[in-house]
C-alpha cells in the first residue's frame, strides 16, 4: 500500500465513527444508496452490481490535515440478494461464495475505498466484503482535496469484485465518482409523509435555478456590453465611446460583485433553514456552502462557453485593486 495518504491510520477510526453518527436515524435511506449483488446465472455465472454508478456520489466534510480537508461517506453500500431479482439481471448467490473487492484505478493521494479497516489505494489491492447468500458492507468512500472549505472538487475510483468459488467468475469494472457537491436525495421518514424532506428538496431545486439565472443575467448583461464596446473599439475610423463605455461601466461593477454575492449568500440561507437543522436536518452548511459554489461555477463555465472574449474585457476593470476577471474564477472553463 501507499504511504501517500498522511491519516490512513485514523481511517478505520473514522470509518466507525461515521457508522455510529449515521446509527438510530428514524429516516430510511433514499433510493439508489445500495449497490445489489448477485451474479448473472442461477447458481454460476460473472459477478453482478445493480446500481446508477452514472451519478456522483456525495461526499461529506470529515476533518480537516493542514492544507487537506478529507470528505468521506458510508453509501453507496453493498448488498447481496438473498433472492433473485430478474427486473435487474440478478441470481442470488449460493452459500460460501466468498466475494472481494478489487481495486482497479483511483487518483493517487486523492481517492480510496476502506473496508473494515483496510485502505484500498494501489491498484490490484483487495479486500473480502462478505459470503453469500446474504451480506451487507458499508464500505468508507474517501475524497481528499487540497481545497478551501467550501470550494467544490471531485474524484473518481474504479474496481471490479472477484471470487475463487467455481462456476462464477469476476464482474466488469466499475466506475464511481466522488463529489464534496452532489447533494444525496434527503432521507425520508418511513411512519409518515416526510413533508420536512419534500420541502427541502424542492428549496434546493429552487434556490439552484434563481441563482443560475441571476449569474446567467446579471453577469451576462455586463458581457454583453463589454462586447459592444469592443465592436465599436474595432471601427476605423474611429468613433465615440462615450455611450457604450458608460453602459459597460454601469454593467460590470462593484455592484454586479455584490449582487452576485448576495444571490449566493441569500440562496445559502434559505437552503439551510430547509435543510439544516430548522429544517430536514440532511445537510449542513458545509455542504451547501460547498453545493452552491459548484452550481455558480457552473452558471459562470457556461457563459465562459459562449463569450470567448470575456476574460480579457472583464480584467480591463478595477474592482478594489482586484481586474474584476478574477471574482469569475470558472469562466476559462476549469472544472476545480
Amino acid at each position: 500500500m501507499t504511504q501517500n495518504i498522511p491519516m490512513r491510520a485514523l481511517l478505520p477510526m473514522l470509518a466507525a465513527v461515521l457508522t455510529l453518527a449515521g446509527a438510530g436515524s428514524a429516516r430510511a435511506h433514499g433510493t439508489g444508496r445500495s449497490m445489489l449483488l448477485g451474479s448473472t446465472a442461477d447458481g454460476s455465472g460473472a459477478l453482478k452490481l445493480a446500481y446508477d454508478f452514472a451519478s456522483a456520489q456525495q461526499v461529506s466534510f470529515s476533518l480537516q490535515i493542514g492544507p487537506t480537508a478529507l470528505y468521506s461517506a458510508l453509501v453507496p453500500s453493498f448488498d447481496s440478494i438473498a433472492a433473485d431479482d430478474p427486473t435487474n439481471g440478478l441470481f442470488a448467490l449460493n452459500a460460501g461464495v466468498t466475494v472481494r473487492v478489487e481495486l482497479t484505478a483511483f487518483e493517487p493521494g486523492k481517492t480510496s475505498m476502506n473496508v473494515n479497516g483496510t485502505t484500498l489505494d494501489t491498484i490490484g489491492e483487495s479486500t473480502v466484503i462478505g459470503a453469500g447468500p446474504n451480506f451487507h458492507q458499508h464500505p468508507t468512500w474517501q475524497l481528499l482535496l487540497s481545497l478551501p472549505a467550501g470550494e467544490h472538487g471531485s474524484g473518481s475510483l474504479s474496481f471490479k469484485l472477484t471470487t475463487t468459488a467455481a462456476g462464477y467468475s469476476a464482474s466488469q469494472v466499475y466506475t464511481v465518482v466522488l463529489s464534496n457537491a452532489h447533494l444525496a436525495p434527503p432521507s425520508l421518514l418511513t411512519s409518515e409523509y416526510d413533508k420536512a424532506a419534500v420541502a427541502c428538496q424542492a428549496t434546493v431545486g429552487k434556490e439552484d435555478r434563481k441563482l443560475v439565472a441571476t449569474k446567467l443575467t446579471q453577469l451576462g448583461k455586463c458581457l454583453d456590453k463589454l462586447f459592444a464596446l469592443s465592436a465599436k473599439e474595432s471601427i476605423s475610423p474611429p468613433v465615440s465611446l462615450t455611450t457604450a463605455q458608460k453602459a459597460a461601466d454601469k454593467a460590470c461593477n462593484q455592484a454586479l460583485v455584490d449582487k452576485l454575492d448576495d444571490a449566493l449568500a441569500g440562496a445559502a440561507a434559505k437552503i439551510d433553514k430547509a435543510c439544516g437543522s430548522l429544517g430536514s436536518a440532511d445537510y449542513d452548511a458545509n455542504l451547501i456552502a460547498t453545493h452552491l459554489d459548484y452550481v455558480d461555477c457552473r452558471a459562470e463555465q457556461i457563459l465562459g462557453a459562449g463569450y470567448g472574449g470575456a476574460i480579457p474585457e472583464l480584467a480591463a476593470y478595477d474592482i478594489g485593486g482586484t481586474p474584476l476577471s478574477e471574482f469569475f474564477p470558472c469562466l476559462g472553463g476549469t472544472t476545480r
